[in-house]
């Protein structure tokens, strides 16, 4: 096979290949101090089309400075994923977070990630319940 034969073929393959599915990538950023870790995830991802699918939730284990991505099943449009953790502490009780986002108009979901991190603010109850309360916030 001639190199232009050869360049041409990987031309074609790449102008022909599809992406890959959909992901959602959690990264656990709270203080190492903390010992916080996400225990369980999951991720709903909606197709365009109206279809949808869940990965997980799934028992796993992502301490301070790990992450954990979520992949949908199939190479189709994600209008809406829905991102759901929950995150054990020592000394409290496993705390729920989550996030669901939609895509803008014309736009698909491809590699949303996201960070835990301390929240920005809770309700004073939340705070005496939880002293070390977490959200999760779009990173890129």
């Amino acid at each position: 096979m001639s190199l232009n034969t050869l360049a041409d073929l990987m031309s074609a393959i790449s102008v022909k290949s599809v992406p890959d599915a959909a992901t959602v990538t959690l990264e656990n950023n709270t203080p190492p101090d903390w010992g916080a870790v996400v225990v369980r995830a999951g991720c709903q991802f909606v197709y365009k089309d109206g279809t949808s699918y869940l990965d997980g939730p799934k028992d796993v284990y992502v301490p301070s400075g790990q992450s954990i991505t979520l992949r949908a099943d199939q190479k189709k449009c994600v209008k809406v994923h829905r991102l759901g953790a929950v995150v054990r502490v020592p000394n409290q009780n496993d705390q729920p977070v989550g996030i669901e986002q939609t895509a803008p108009d014309g736009k698909c979901w491809a590699y949303p990630v996201y960070q835990l991190i301390p929240a920005s603010h809770v309700a004073e109850a939340e705070l005496l319940a939880a002293p070390r309360a977490m959200e999760i916030v779009k990173s890129r």
